[in-house]
């Protein structure tokens, strides 16, 4: 594996990490009721995208990304882990029988998957004909937050090389010694 596969990796796995705990924090004000307020679950929606803006960011800068493709495959890389567990949860639930694979599949898939999406809440408001449909939203949410992080900081990078030539352009040139004597 190469180093940058796992630098990739590691971002990928720290921003997961955070975002776990991120959906603890949600379950533990929960238990204190307020996660029914809109005013907390907007919060915690906002901190859901800032903490993913800032994972494309550090990912951006750290690694000193130039190209746009690098940055959506680090936002794949991220998500792949909930894409797959959703993705086959989608699948089970579509294809098997609802009166025996319902709470199989809810013990199996199911609560993790709404562990993990439990920030998004917020959104049921607006989407509440599919489960489905709302993780779809929140994970193209998350793809386009976690890549236009990495675009910034890619711009940030390109911005300081700018400023950094732009500086030794101005530098006047030093005359050698060996000349005057």
């Amino acid at each position: 594996m190469e180093k940058s596969e796992k630098n990739i990796i590691s971002y990928a796995v720290i921003v997961n990490i955070i975002h776990i705990v991120l959906c603890l924090l949600f379950y533990s004000v929960r238990l204190l009721g307020w996660s029914q307020q809109t005013v907390m679950q907007l919060i915690f929606f906002s901190v859901e995208i800032l903490i993913w803006f800032i994972a494309g960011i550090m990912y951006g800068l750290g690694m000193k990304i130039t190209k746009i493709k690098d940055g959506l495959l680090f936002a794949l890389i991220s998500l792949l882990p909930i894409l797959i567990l959703t993705g086959a949860g989608a699948i089970i639930g579509f294809t098997s029988n609802p009166e025996v694979a319902n709470w199989a599949e809810f013990f199996f898939l199911g609560s993790a998957i709404n562990f993990w999406h439990r920030p998004v809440i917020l959104l049921t408001k607006f989407l509440s004909n599919s489960a489905y449909l709302l993780f779809a939203v929140n994970i193209g949410i998350l793809f386009l937050v976690s890549s236009f992080g990495v675009n910034y900081a890619i711009s940030a990078n390109r911005m300081k090389n700018k400023r950094k030539k732009s500086r030794k352009d101005k530098e006047p040139v030093k005359e050698s010694n060996e000349a005057t004597t």
